[in-house]
């Protein structure tokens, strides 16, 4: 099991730079179609962030 381990996080490893390159194409894929592109990126999961937080903290707590 540890040698499985091992080579699990070898090929992680050697393999990274060809992940970090699968992931920037799948992003651009993502949000081409997107007016804000990029931005978009970071201001959708901020945007849940915000919404789930006002929820709990309002829906949830504010009953008190």
């Amino acid at each position: 099991m540890i040698n499985t381990l091992k080579t699990i996080i070898k090929e992680n490893i050697d393999n990274f730079p060809r992940t970090v390159e699968l992931a920037k194409v799948n992003q651009k894929k993502n949000f081409k179609t997107s007016d804000l592109g990029w931005v978009w990126a970071v201001v959708k999961p901020l945007l849940y962030i915000v919404i789930f937080y006002t929820a709990i903290v309002l829906g949830i707590r504010g009953q008190r």
